[in-house]
């Protein structure tokens, strides 16, 4: 999830046939301990929050001090999973309004497996269903 604008929220499923190890690649706008542009990644069977954005985790991501990175490896079970990103009303790559991060272009949330610990056929995209009102 990159290419985010101003005010933005989304939200993307995927479901995971097979345990694998999987590399969390976030960048977003945190300063002291609050977080403004940020993600989390839930299990959607349990409504379970799996990895956070938590300022105390993170790094500069160069150009204004509130530019953070997160750069973690974590494991996942099989499931369905919801991966969220929100922006706030300023500084996105569409308009930041002071000095960019480093890796602008990914700013957001990019989740990649690990070679040779994920099966890449155990990953499809989830949809939840639509339920019709009587």
């Amino acid at each position: 999830m990159t290419n985010l604008y101003n005010s933005e929220y989304r939200q993307i499923g995927f479901e995971l046939g097979k345990e694998g190890l999987f590399k969390v690649y976030a960048i977003g706008e945190a300063f002291e301990e609050n977080s403004f542009d940020y993600a989390w990644i839930i299990n959607a069977a349990t409504s379970e929050k799996v990895w956070e954005t938590l300022v105390e985790q993170s790094e500069h991501a160069g150009g204004a001090i509130k530019n953070r990175v997160w750069n973690e490896t974590i494991n996942l079970k099989p499931g369905t999973y919801w991966v969220y990103y929100i922006m706030d009303d300023s500084h996105s790559p569409h308009s930041f309004n002071s000095n960019p991060p480093y890796d602008i272009y990914f700013y957001g949330i990019t989740l990649t497996g690990v070679p040779g610990h994920y099966d890449p056929k155990s990953v499809k995209v989830f949809r939840a269903q639509k339920v019709k009102p009587f």
